[in-house]
C-alpha cells in the first residue's frame, strides 16, 4: 500500500507557439507520494543523469517527457521539473500499481 498524502499538478504538453514556445494544458491535480532523493537514473535517450525528487502516482498515469510537474511542500516551496524518466510498476498480475517519476 502507498500512502499518498502530497499533491502535485501534471500540465501535458499541447503545442508550440509561433515563437516555439511551449504551450501546455490546464494542470490537472494527482495525489501521489514525494521522497527528495538524490538517485542517478537514464533518460529516455539512455544517458545517465541525476534526479533529485521521484513521485509515486497511483495507478498508469500519462506522463511525458515535456511536461510540467510542480509540487509545492510543507514550507510552501514550489517544485516544477519537467520529468527525467518515468516508469510504471507492476504488480503480480500485470497490472499496473503506480507510476514512478523522476525528476
Amino acid at each position: 500500500m502507498i500512502i499518498t498524502n502530497q499533491t502535485i499538478r501534471i500540465e501535458h504538453k499541447a503545442g508550440e507557439d509561433k515563437y516555439g514556445e511551449t504551450i501546455y494544458d490546464p494542470p490537472v491535480e494527482y495525489q501521489a507520494r514525494v521522497t527528495d532523493k538524490i538517485e542517478e537514473v537514464k533518460n529516455q535517450l539512455g544517458k545517465e543523469v541525476i534526479s533529485n525528487m521521484h513521485f509515486l502516482l497511483k495507478g498508469l498515469v500519462k506522463v511525458g517527457y515535456d511536461d510540467k510537474i510542480t509540487y509545492i511542500n510543507e514550507n510552501g516551496d514550489v517544485f516544477t521539473r519537467l520529468p527525467l524518466s518515468y516508469e510504471p510498476k507492476r504488480g503480480l498480475d500485470g497490472k499496473t500499481v503506480y507510476t514512478k517519476v523522476y525528476c
